[in-house]
């Protein structure tokens, strides 16, 4: 084989070409890659904004002060002031009353 140093200037000059071609579409890639990154994250972001927006109207619109206010104006419902009676089964009557309920449902 006869390598002369045009023909070995010739395969490293391909070499470092091919080299450098791979080494820019990778970077290419990279700076895509990069920017999707960034995309979703701020896709991300905005739903965690949007997520958080529906918790506050949540707490809002479940808040005590709101729920007795309109079943007090709208249902014409009013809030006890008295204790609510307290009911104390033993654990007998306890059982007898579930093995009824689970025998009617089986």
């Amino acid at each position: 084989m006869n390598y002369t140093p045009a023909k070995i200037g010739f395969f490293l000059a391909l070499i470092v070409s091919v080299a450098a071609i791979i080494y820019v579409y990778l970077v290419a890639e990279l700076k895509l890659l990069v920017k999707e990154k960034v995309q979703k994250e701020e896709l991300l972001q905005a739903k965690k904004s949007v997520l958080s927006e529906k918790e506050v109207q949540i707490q809002l619109l479940t808040a005590e002060e709101r729920i007795t206010e309109y079943a007090k104006n709208n249902l014409g419902l009013v809030r006890s002031i008295e204790k609510f009676e307290t009911i104390k089964i033993d654990k007998l009557q306890l059982d007898q009353i579930s093995e009824v309920i689970n025998n009617k449902y089986e």
